[in-house]
């Protein structure tokens, strides 16, 4: 989701000595910053990073009207109001001119608008302010009143304090003094977060209509800050204990709902004295929230309770050399850029840190591409953007296919914040069509440890070994973004990879951009004001090889689809198809040819793509091909003839790239989103799927081409963290409505409400070798993990009931953050922040001394052991044999069954439950020819004291061991040789061992052989004898004793 990179950036205003630092904050557009001191006021511009303008306060001005507290910005940027703490309140006018100031030290942008600072009025406020925020003008809060001002300094309306908390009795509320001493508001949900000196937290719904009714937070006590998410309609309420609670506000009720609690566990963290929490704020997509401590410390989390980051990590797990007193109070702080920045001020708390006084961080992030464009092609693939690069790791095309183009990387495994243009490594093969073998992406390889669950969930054992360390070495393919487009369209808004992740199209501000990855050479408008007249609305898509790009026409003032095909350079007389559309985009996805396009009128828009080489005049086709009706072209069009389709029930055709073929558009009948969605601005996702309601009905209906203009089989969205299917009515609606129907019914029933707390979608978009992961909806819910929603096809043998359920909601945990699902490879790929303690000298930044560098690296995630333990607890053991063998051909597959052994069983051997799993899990392996490699590796990796539960369910490792010799799985039967050598007493094992010696040598296994002599000869010099397995499960499961192993000096063969 969120990712740090490199060292934060410390500046600082030089020269000026405007007393300490109070306060950063950015405007709405992020374009400008200001920070707050004591008696100055300096306005910074986002990018190039210059002090643009500062205004600093007399000495007359600061006695007579206090000091610098508190500022908040104008919506439109263009004033802001300062707070003084004697009650007065100062305006001021904010002008970017147009002029341009030239800055010859910036390398790359040389010039930048110049900023006006202007005092253009000041209010006198009756009493100390405690806190200020914006409504329509600036709110002030006092210890009796609530005052909301005009940007011209006239008072709106003042609304007194006992009256808003306790409207009922406004004298008891006064009487017990309660007042306000933290606010903040959110347009999005119509509402201001209060908190009360009392420890209280609550919401003020409709503060503008001056509406006393608060909604209070349940359960919150000792409440010291408040910040609002708009788009997933979530407060959070940071308390003095250092947590952070946060709700979920629920419109129809005006009520405040428990979701989840933020904090970092002592377990992970101990000996942690963090104070109360001292300020928080939501990135601007409200994917991602920080908070800092009164204490110290600083934390990210995403947006439903993942830990994305913590600098106490510093101190505590990561880097244990790391100085102790590199430690920072951070009291202000404030995201930039669209949330690759985060600006915050920050104190050293020990005499011996470098000093910090005046300094300004700037901490750098990178993010997922599914954060604001959710397409079906960013799922395939890691990717991560920053403000003017993108990070790309290939997923489950590159994966399958083992074919991959030479592909130029950096030689560090590390993302950097300054990484440069990559160039061709020459240990890489050149040759275009010489494959290249892509090994599964794997995380960073650890040490072997004796059990499996202190290891991670990556390919284990020797034959992955070789492939766990090339890939975890393998780089982020960076490819940075042209400085001559970025220098007028930063920062990067939105990015999309095609489906074999050859292709990369980004959007700025104005315009796109698109690069070939192999070469990473980037094609931009040849034409600037063709660039700068549209800008991206709603995301970028691929399909085939034309990037579909929804925009806002401003010379025509229209919005349009537009088709650029990637050979061709970007330029309009090269657009393949334009396509008008009656209100600004809000979202677009691509399933196969179907397109989906959600307005912001709230209306779903469905196209049916196809791209026919013969087109009308061709063979005949059996859809009636027309020309739309004509529409006004601007003259930069002329040179082409290019066809404008409107929205329409028929079929419109263009004719691409000068008679190379036809697009064939097929318009479907538009759904009405507005029942569902409060706002369009909560709608966070919507994918179009072939995903059936019924599993019966993925079975039994015939299958319909999207191609052919058949609507898809159900739409799922996100709103707000809520996940709403509606599926497809196929009973009062065909499958494939005729191009003129004008039934006017809706083809979808009423939507159902399947999950909340929902980050992320996943859903194949293309069929899977296994129906039930082809059919199924992943949902990432932060730190909830993962849910599955799993069909249940009926079999045919054994039809299902009608009344049980035809789908099922798994929910299992997950370590890493998922970014993307190799449906096919049966693993979550996701990545994880890590740090380098890198020694620098006394010469460099404070920051390079006060924190470690920060990198990001890929991790991955099996999951098909935890579908299979779902299943096997619900009893669904055909539905859990028929996924298994659709998977039995990975390559760690083994692996697979290893870990659901493992876990369960040290989950029963120690609580003993009266429902016991182990039973189940062990019939099941049964059905596989892995059954002994499985129990055996299994057995060798777990504790000795639980031996005797485990043998207790399987058998006897004598019993095992002579299955293994009856299948002539010898090298198997030489690991239950060393679980028996370890129980039994010498006399039984030389027994063993000599029957497995005959048969290695009628089988002519020399190595084993020779190291089964080696084992005899150790067992005949050893007269200790060996623990007995009573002996070794007297001591509890809790604090088991490891008994040595009495082995031979080379038994690799054997273990």
């Amino acid at each position: 989701m969120y990712f740090s990179v490199g060292w934060p950036d410390e500046f600082k205003p030089k020269d000026i000595d405007g007393g300490e630092l109070i306060l950063v904050s950015a405007n709405d557009d992020q374009s400008l910053f200001a920070v707050l001191s004591e008696r100055s006021l300096y306005i910074w511009t986002s990018n190039p990073r210059v002090l643009a303008a500062v205004y600093s306060r007399c000495e007359k001005s600061v006695s007579d009207h206090g000091t610098n507290t508190d500022l908040v910005w104008a919506l439109n940027g263009n004033q802001l109001a300062v707070a003084t703490s004697s009650g007065r309140l100062l305006f001021f006018r904010v002008d970017c001119d147009g002029q341009e100031a030239t800055f010859p030290n910036d390398p790359h942008y040389g010039v930048v608008s110049s900023v006006n600072l202007t005092h253009t009025n000041l209010v006198p406020v009756f009493g100390p302010i405690l806190c200020l925020d914006r409504i329509d003008g600036p709110c002030v809060v006092t210890r009796i009143q609530i005052l909301r001002y005009k940007w011209n300094g006239v008072l709106l309306y003042s609304l007194d304090l006992p009256s808003l908390i306790n409207p009922d009795d406004p004298e008891s509320a006064k009487y017990e003094e309660k007042y306000v001493t933290g606010i903040k508001f959110q347009p999005l949900m119509r509402g201001i977060g209060l908190v009360l000196n009392t420890g209280e937290a609550a919401f003020w719904l409709n503060p503008a209509k001056n509406k006393t009714s608060l909604a209070w937070a349940p359960g919150v006590e000792g409440a010291s800050a408040v910040a609002l998410n708009g788009k997933f309609r979530l407060m959070a309420v940071g308390t003095e204990s250092g947590k952070v609670h946060v709700f979920t506000l629920e419109d129809e009720l005006n009520k405040l709902t428990p979701s989840h609690t933020l904090f970092l566990a002592s377990t992970d963290y101990p000996n942690l004295h963090l104070g109360a929490v001292k300020c928080m704020a939501w990135s601007p997509d409200g994917y991602a929230f920080a908070a800092t401590w009164y204490g110290f410390g600083l934390a990210v989390w995403s947006c439903f309770g993942s830990l994305l980051y913590a600098s106490v990590c510093n101190d505590h797990k990561l880097l244990p050399s790391w100085p102790l007193h590199c430690k920072l109070e951070i009291f202000s702080l404030t995201w930039m850029a669209s949330g690759f920045q985060l600006l915050f001020l920050a104190n050293s708390l020990h005499v011996d840190a470098p000093s910090t006084q005046g300094s300004i961080f700037q901490m750098k992030f990178v993010k997922s591409a599914l954060t604001s464009n959710p397409c079906f092609s960013n799922q395939k693939h890691l990717v991560l953007y920053g403000d003017n690069q993108v990070l790309l790791q290939p997923g489950e095309s590159i994966l399958r296919s083992r074919v991959m183009p030479p592909i130029p990387t950096n030689r560090q495994d590390s993302v950097t914040s300054s990484a440069s243009r990559s160039s061709f490594d020459g240990e890489h093969r050149r040759s275009l069509d010489i494959p290249i073998p892509i090994n599964l992406v794997i995380g960073p390889t650890s040490k072997r440890s004796s059990s499996v669950s202190s290891m991670p969930d990556g390919v284990r054992g020797a034959d992955f070994a070789q492939q766990q360390q090339q890939s975890s070495q393998q780089p982020w393919i960076t490819l940075q973004v042209p400085e001559k487009y970025m220098r007028s369209n930063w920062p990067l808004r939105f990015v999309a990879v095609n489906d074999s992740a050859t292709y990369v199209a980004v959007a700025g501000q104005y315009g796109i951009a698109h690069c070939t990855v192999a070469t990473q050479r980037w094609k931009v408008f040849g034409n600037v004001s063709q660039e700068n007249n549209i800008t991206v609305c709603g995301g970028l898509a691929w399909w085939r090889d034309m990037i579909v790009v929804p925009c806002h026409n401003f010379q025509d003032d229209c919005d349009e689809i537009r088709f650029y095909p990637q050979s061709s350079n970007l330029d309009n007389t090269n657009v393949a198809l334009t396509l008008r559309v009656p209100c600004v985009i809000h979202l677009i996805n691509l399933l196969s040819d179907c397109l989906s396009v959600v307005t912001r009128d709230k209306k779903l828009h469905l196209f049916g793509l196809r791209f026919d080489k013969h087109g009308p005049s061709g063979e005949p086709l059996r859809e009636k091909y027309f020309k739309t009706s004509p529409v006004p072209r601007s003259s930069s069009h002329s040179e082409r003839g290019i066809t404008y389709g409107v929205m329409c029930t028929r079929m419109a055709v263009c004719n691409p790239m000068g008679g190379s073929g036809t697009i064939v558009l097929h318009s479907m009948p538009e759904l009405s989103l507005a029942p569902y969605v409060p706002s369009i601005y909560h709608l966070i996702a919507l994918f179009p799927t072939e995903m059936a309601m019924e599993a019966s009905a993925a079975t039994n209906e015939a299958a319909t081409s999207v191609l052919e203009g058949s609507l898809p089989k159900s739409l799922v969205a996100n709103v707000a963290g809520r996940v709403l299917v509606l599926s497809r009515d196929l009973v009062s609606a065909p499958s494939s409505l005729p191009p003129s129907s004008s039934t006017g019914t809706t083809p979808y029933c009423r939507p159902v409400a399947l999950a909340s707390s929902v980050e992320m979608i996943w859903s194949a978009a293309h069929s899977a070798a296994c129906r039930y992961l082809q059919q199924a909806l992943w949902l990432g819910c932060g730190a909830s993990g993962m849910k599955v929603w799993l069909p249940l096809f009926p079999s045919e043998d054994d039809p299902q009931p009608a009344f049980l359920s035809k789908r099922v909601m798994l929910t299992f945990p997950l370590r890493i953050y998922p970014l993307a699902i190799c449906f096919e490879d049966a693993v979550v790929i996701g990545a994880a922040q890590s740090f380098k303690e890198i020694v620098v000298n006394s010469d460099c930044s404070a920051s390079s001394r006060l924190f470690p560098f920060a990198t990001t690296e890929r991790t991955v995630q099996i999951y098909l052991h935890h579908i299979l333990r779902s299943l096997l607890r619900r009893n669904a053991l055909v539905h859990c044999e028929e996924i298994a063998q659709s998977c039995s051909s990975l390559p760690y597959f083994a692996h697979v069954l290893e870990l659901m052994l493992h876990e369960v069983l040290e989950e029963e051997a120690v609580k003993r439950p009266q429902d016991a799993l182990l039973p189940a899990i062990i019939s099941f392996l049964k059905l596989f020819p892995q059954y002994l490699e499985v129990v055996g590796r299994c057995a060798r990796k777990t504790e000795v004291a639980l031996w005797r539960h485990l043998f207790q369910n399987v058998g006897s490792p004598e019993e095992l061991f002579a299955d293994c010799l009856s299948h002539n799985q010898l090298e198997m039967a030489a690991s239950y040789l060393i679980i028996i050598q370890s129980i039994e007493a010498p006399k039984v094992s030389r027994q063993h061992a000599t029957r497995l010696l005959n048969s290695s040598l009628e089988q002519k296994l020399w190595p084993l052989a020779k190291d089964l002599v080696r084992f005899l000869r150790t067992i005949a010099a050893s007269s200790e004898p060996t623990t007995p397995l009573a002996a070794a499960t007297t001591t509890s499961p809790m604090t088991p004793e490891r008994q040595p192993l009495a082995r031979a000096p080379s038994n690799d063969s054997a273990s």
